[in-house]
């Protein structure tokens, strides 16, 4: 996934990929046969000019790795500068998760169709997993309330007030948010 410019880093990115060059002895065009680009690609990304894709930086980053493992630091600050992130439990190279919702947002927008469309046709999401539940997850006031030893009446009238003020904090919150400046 190609990432906007605005979440990258074009002077790092720069600076890194020519320590990575000079500490590793390698050329332009080394560099671009390791990402699976040609040269001139990988001169734009050592001036700063463009971004890599995701593949390119999977590429790369893998072997670099591989052939130059004292450049770990400077391996991770290089796919930090081109706006990737590494998974921690696979070392998959994947790009932060608002900038997968977002494209697939995008996406979905293009076909005209929900997100929650795009995520059943896609095989992301199965249909079930798409609907507001029957009930609320269980609230421990609630439960207090209900395992207190007082009438049922009562207990009527502290939910509800309870519930009340809970929509009011929310609505307020909500209302917040909507406003540019965040205050109410």
């Amino acid at each position: 996934m190609h990432t906007s410019q605005s979440e990258w880093n074009a002077d790092l990115l720069r600076t890194t990929l020519q320590e990575i060059r000079d500490r590793a002895g390698l050329t332009h065009a080394d560099i671009g046969k390791l990402a699976g680009r040609d040269r001139t690609t990988a001169s734009k990304w050592l001036h700063g000019k463009h971004q890599p894709d995701v593949e390119a930086v999977t590429r790369l980053t893998t072997a670099l790795r591989a052939s130059h493992p004292e450049l770990g630091d400077l391996i991770d600050q290089f796919m930090q500068a081109a706006g990737y992130q590494v998974h921690a439990s696979t070392d998959a190279l994947i790009p932060p998760p608002h900038r997968i919702v977002e494209a697939l947002r995008e996406q979905a927008r293009s076909r005209n169709q929900s997100l929650g469309e795009l995520l059943v046709g896609e095989g992301l999401a199965h249909p079930d997993e798409l609907i507001v539940p029957d009930a609320l997850p269980p609230d421990p006031t609630i439960e207090e309330i209900n395992a207190s030893d007082i009438s049922d009446e009562t207990k009527a009238t502290l939910i509800r007030l309870h519930l009340e003020n809970r929509a009011r904090r929310f609505e307020q919150e909500r209302l917040k948010r909507a406003k540019p400046d965040g205050r109410n």
